[in-house]
């Protein structure tokens, strides 16, 4: 089983090993082009979540302290 770290961090020396043991041609530059639109996606997905996630909530203690009577 191939490992996607080394597939991500080291393409070309993990192709020229698989050449190498197991006589495989893997397609460097389909692999690259696949990886670089996931980064794409992962920050759009990212930046989606940073969009839709809603700060803190307010406290609630201002308006409650701002509703009482005062003495």
């Amino acid at each position: 089983m191939l490992d996607p770290t080394l597939l991500r961090g080291q393409l070309a020396e993990t192709a020229a090993r698989l050449k190498a043991t197991r006589g495989f041609d893997l397609d460097v530059a389909t692999l690259e082009r696949l990886e670089s639109e996931r980064k794409q996606i992962q920050g759009r997905t990212r930046n989606y979540r940073t969009c839709a996630t809603p700060g803190p909530r307010p406290s609630a203690w201002p308006r409650a302290r701002a509703r009482t009577p005062p003495l």
